[in-house]
């Protein structure tokens, strides 16, 4: 019994240290997405038409993201998985389903990729 106790405690403190956000993620390698979508283009992996592929990765930038960018993963019918966005927006949760990749007013389309991994 006090194995299966210490086994659940080591996993949850190892759960505590990881902290995943939308920013600052270390299994991604960059602080932003739009680090994450430079990188991208810098290696020609950015495509900046609008015939978005069901599950490609959708950049965008705007004011409500402070200029770090933001990343949805598109469904392939014109709708948009999104998370950290605004409750005002789409169906008021954190994790989204957009009719676009960015509601905000006047947001600059920054392409779409296969993800890499």
């Amino acid at each position: 019994m006090a194995t299966n106790n210490m086994l659940t405690n080591s996993r949850l403190r190892r759960r505590r240290r990881r902290k995943p956000t939308a920013h600052r993620v270390p299994g991604i390698g960059y602080n932003t997405a739009l680090q994450f979508r430079n990188a991208l283009a810098a290696k020609g992996q950015i495509h900046m038409d609008y015939n978005i592929p069901k599950d490609a990765l959708v950049f965008s930038q705007s004011s409500w993201d402070g200029g770090a960018g933001h990343i949805d993963i598109a469904r392939g019918n014109g709708q948009y998985i999104s998370g950290g966005v605004s409750n005002r927006c789409g169906t008021r949760y954190n994790v989204q389903l957009l009719n676009s990749w960015n509601p905000s007013p006047g947001a600059p389309y920054l392409g779409w990729a296969y993800a890499p991994w």
